[in-house]
């Protein structure tokens, strides 16, 4: 859709990130399209805002549509703050394109693309999330929908089921730390 340098320029003006400050920073958010990206980095050290861009930037400059696109993270938290980033500055993106665009000659389909743009059909989440989304969508015609088991279920199933099982818990080799 556009080119890389002017969404950096666009990133930096109307975003206010200058995402070429930090070099490792920048090669994440501009890593070919190609390379999957595990990020692993401190609290506050600007995480969410490198996934999204990184995001971003494979939808406006790379053209992958955003229902192509999956980003997970561990806490719902932070899905929940990745997703309005996306949703948010990918809105703030489009319009700032649109209507510095509009007018100009030769720009009319990348206007069309922008203007068709969804940002809600990617899918965010913390992979359990993610996986029952999954499963919900794609399940057979009528059959119940899965079920998920909360922590305290499942907890105690792994006790019951998996540790005193069978005199488990009862194995001398099983250390107490």
């Amino acid at each position: 859709m556009i080119n890389r340098n002017l969404f950096e320029q666009i990133v930096s003006n109307q975003l206010e990130r200058n995402i070429t400050a930090n070099p490792q920073q920048h090669s994440a958010i501009s890593a070919p399209i190609n390379e999957s990206l595990f990020i692993v980095a401190g609290p506050g050290s600007g995480k969410t805002t490198v996934i999204a861009l990184r995001v971003l930037k494979l939808i406006f400059v790379d053209g992958i549509s955003p229902n192509s696109i999956m980003v997970t993270t561990f806490t719902r938290k932070a899905a929940s703050e990745l997703r309005s980033r996306i949703l948010g500055w990918g809105d703030q993106l489009r319009n700032y394109l649109i209507n510095n665009l509009m007018g100009s000659t030769g720009y009319q389909l990348i206007i069309t693309q922008l203007q068709r743009l969804d940002f809600n059909q990617l899918f965010t989440g913390t992979i359990d999330s993610i996986a029952e989304e999954v499963l919900r969508i794609h399940r057979s015609p009528g059959s119940q929908a899965s079920v998920v088991i909360e922590d305290f279920i499942s907890n105690a199933l792994m006790i019951r089921f998996g540790l005193f099982s069978h005199g488990r818990h009862t194995n001398p080799n099983l250390k107490i730390i």
